[in-house]
């Protein structure tokens, strides 16, 4: 409907402009023969008058026409070209908005929409895959080490048990984690509806250190845990990312034979949680929570800078706060403050 309207309009526009044009070509030519004639300069029958304005006219009408129709197709010569090139993948081409023509102008400000949501849709892709691999890293590691400890031909019933119930929870992890994921993305165009739950709080985060039991053990970590009974109200699949991304970077910069202190807490209306390490400290708090950030000293480490700006988003979409404390050789500290809430709320 849109296009058919468009192309109505240009032929109209057209049309009108190349009548203007001849008529006032005929007009002026009109009134200089005529002129001519009175002063006897120029002598002719009135037929011939008739013949030579119209031929004039007709030449001048299709110099005009050439010329408006070139500027015409130069614009959509542009407007083809620059939509090859973002079918190549290129999303940061602007068209020129203004042009003589309306529906031109029209046409160029909607191909810049275009590109533009194009791009967000692109970065989008970027930063769900940037994300993806990021996560994906802990519950892989988690079932490797497991799966490597159950190949000891003598490793007894109890272990091995142990050992098969938490491959079994990285890899029901693993299974939730995209849609996890994909919903962190949404954020970003304010598309994600959580879903709340009534859930056991020190429970998901027992769980939590026991799923990377073999990267702590492996450092030879002193792990401290101290954690109320707290029955919480929130998105479970999505709060569970916060406390698997501050413990691994906790033991990830701890040296060996460190030690990780977590504290579950309560007071009259926040649930605090704290994670706390005596590694080498972070350098510049202030930039920890921006997406790729990566201090220095992270450089000969595995990740991409994603983790902690995921917590930050997760904690704020839980209407809580986080705050970092650290210092240098003496360690840092996470502290989170979720709302405690109503755990008679109705939930949809």
């Amino acid at each position: 409907m849109l296009k058919t309207r468009i192309t109505r309009r240009l032929d109209i526009i057209f049309s009108i402009a190349v009548f203007v044009v001849m008529m006032f070509t005929m007009l002026v030519l009109g009134f200089i023969i005529m002129f001519f004639h009175q002063l006897s300069l120029f002598q002719t029958r009135t037929p011939l008058y008739i013949i030579s304005i119209v031929l004039v006219s007709i030449v001048i009408g299709i110099l005009f026409s050439k010329y408006i129709s070139r500027s015409f197709i130069q614009a959509i010569e542009k407007i083809s070209e620059a939509t090859i090139q973002v079918s190549e993948g290129n999303f940061e081409i602007h068209l020129e908005e203004e042009n003589m023509i309306e529906e031109i102008e029209i046409m160029s400000r909607h191909f810049n929409l275009m590109v533009k949501e194009l791009q967000k849709i692109d970065t989008l892709s970027h930063e769900f895959i940037n994300n993806i691999s990021h996560e994906f890293k802990t519950p892989v590691s988690a079932i490797e080490g497991y799966a490597s400890l159950l190949q000891n031909p003598n490793l007894d019933k109890d272990k091995r048990d142990k050992y098969t119930k938490r491959i079994v929870y990285n890899t029901k992890r693993l299974t939730t984690l995209t849609s996890n994921i994909l919903e962190l993305s949404k954020l970003d165009n304010d598309k994600l509806k959580t879903k709340k739950t009534k859930f056991q709080l020190d429970e998901q985060i027992r769980e939590v250190i026991l799923s990377l039991e073999t990267q702590w053990e492996g450092k030879n970590i002193d792990l401290l845990v101290d954690l109320e009974d707290v029955m919480y109200l929130g998105s479970e699949n999505l709060i569970v990312l916060v406390w698997e991304n501050l413990i691994s970077n906790a033991i990830k910069f701890v040296e060996l034979n460190g030690l990780i202190d977590i504290k579950l807490l309560t007071d009259l209306e926040h649930i605090i949680v704290t994670v706390e390490d005596d590694g080498e400290g972070i350098k510049n708090t202030d930039r920890i929570f921006e997406r790729f950030y990566q201090e220095e000293r992270a450089h000969s480490t595995p990740g991409n800078g994603l983790g902690l700006a995921l917590v930050h988003k997760i904690v704020t979409l839980e209407n809580g706060t986080i705050q970092v404390e650290s210092q240098k050789n003496l360690g840092t500290r996470f502290t989170i403050k979720l709302k405690k809430g109503d755990l008679n709320e109705k939930i949809n």
